[in-house]
């Protein structure tokens, strides 16, 4: 489904087929609040949906590598970091930023290999103890992206999303505009609420029936 036709449904659900209220930009950003929490919700229950993988090369002596450039519009969640350069690969256990200094006891000349921890600080993956010596592709991450916002009238929603989907990404657009009428809004949340119970029920369903998917866009391992 595209853009154009999400925008078409929503005006259909409004009664206004031309834009003599909400104009297409209006619309637009309902949508694209509403696809991110349906994106979030399906997400968020575990299954891997939506889910990619990149590496990070280690450079001696830094400790924090800049996650921008992997999910330049962030993380919905980091499913696991690991250390792919040894045999076999390690998993890598999160800890918080004000542990790191506990880590560092490997000293400067040691690769940990797979035994050191990592930390998220702001929009930066830290490692420790701090890696002493470049490793190319040392760290394989898998994660949920959070996605690209449909702006133009072609863009398409990302191909695990059923007609459910979108029929709930519609439904919030549609709530979202009937935010400034309470009594509209008061029969719209109702709607939208067992919409996204659907979802949830749905996406568990999905989980529980089909073999697990990634995606693996890191050419490099």
């Amino acid at each position: 489904m595209i853009l154009s036709e999400v925008i078409t449904y929503v005006r259909t659900i409004l009664d206004e087929d031309t834009a003599e209220f909400y104009t297409d930009p209006m619309l637009t950003v309902f949508i694209q609040r509403s696809f991110l929490s349906v994106y979030t919700q399906i997400a968020q229950m575990g299954r891997g949906y939506f889910q990619t993988t990149a590496s990070i090369s280690y450079v001696a002596n830094q400790d924090l590598y800049p996650l921008a450039a992997i999910a330049p519009n962030g993380f919905v969640k980091l499913d696991l970091v690991e250390r792919v350069d040894v045999s076999p690969a390690s998993k890598l256990l999160p800890i918080d930023i004000s542990e790191k200094n506990d880590y560092q006891s490997y000293g400067a000349t040691v690769d940990s290999k797979g035994y050191e921890r990592y930390f998220i600080s702001g929009n930066n993956l830290g490692i420790a103890p701090t890696p002493p010596a470049a490793v190319a592709n040392a760290l394989k991450l898998w994660f949920v992206p959070v996605p690209a916002k449909p702006t133009l009238p072609g863009d398409t929603f990302p191909l695990d999303l059923t007609d459910l989907h979108h029929e709930a990404i519609a439904q919030g657009a549609y709530m979202r505009a009937a935010q400034r009428d309470k009594q509209l809004i008061a029969l719209v949340a109702p709607v939208y609420r067992e919409l996204m119970d659907l979802v949830k029920a749905d996406t568990q369903v999905r989980i529980t029936q089909e073999p697990r998917r990634i995606i693996d866009t890191d050419t490099n391992y």
